[in-house]
Formats: C-alpha cells, sequence, structure tokens
C-alpha cells in the first residue's frame, strides 16, 4: 500500500517476509549523517520480532526433549529448564539417565 497506513498493530500480527515478498527491483541509500533523535540510542531500526521470535527456539528446544524422553518411555510432563541453554543443561534437563550414553 502507498498509503503509509500501518497493517501490523502489534508484534504477533507481524508476519516474516519470505522470498517472494523481495521486489525485483530493490534499491536502498543509506542517508549519510542521518540522525534519529527519537530513536533509542538514535537508532534507525526496529529489532522486536527477532527479539520475540527468538523465544520460539526454547520452545523447539522444549519439544524436542519432550519428544525423546517419550521415545526412552519416560512420562510426558513439564520440564523445569533453565537458562543458559548450554548443551550440558539442555540434556540434564532431560532427566534422561546420562549413564546410558557412557562408556564403561
Amino acid at each position: 500500500p502507498d498509503t503509509g497506513r500501518v497493517l501490523t498493530n502489534r508484534t504477533l500480527k507481524y508476519e516474516i517476509p519470505g522470498a517472494k515478498d523481495i521486489p525485483v527491483d530493490w534499491r536502498i541509500y543509506i542517508l549519510k549523517n542521518a540522525d534519529n533523535p527519537l530513536g533509542i540510542l538514535r537508532s534507525k531500526a526496529v529489532g522486536e520480532p527477532p527479539i520475540c521470535l527468538a523465544i520460539s527456539v526454547l520452545f523447539a528446544i522444549r519439544e524436542c526433549l519432550r519428544s525423546a524422553r517419550m521415545d526412552v518411555g519416560l512420562p510426558d510432563e513439564w520440564l523445569k529448564m533453565d537458562a543458559p541453554f548450554t548443551a550440558e543443561n539442555i540434556f540434564l534437563s532431560s532427566e534422561i539417565d546420562e549413564k546410558k550414553y557412557v562408556r564403561e
């Protein structure tokens, strides 16, 4: 739309652009020495969608752990997961017996 009207009124309604959303002729010009006194730290971009969508990684890890637990016969129950999400913490959150994976 050429009206400048806002099409999404919140981050959760924001749809991530796909490959077909890129114009065939896309010319971008960066303004030199252009100040934005109203932006946070004079920023010229908005970062909410990536920040809000980053939580999907946590839910994907949780679903992977849920599936792995069900594969080994453990009950399908809520897992407490603490940050940081290192490989070790993720494995420990699974509550799968690590002795099954260690050679003696």
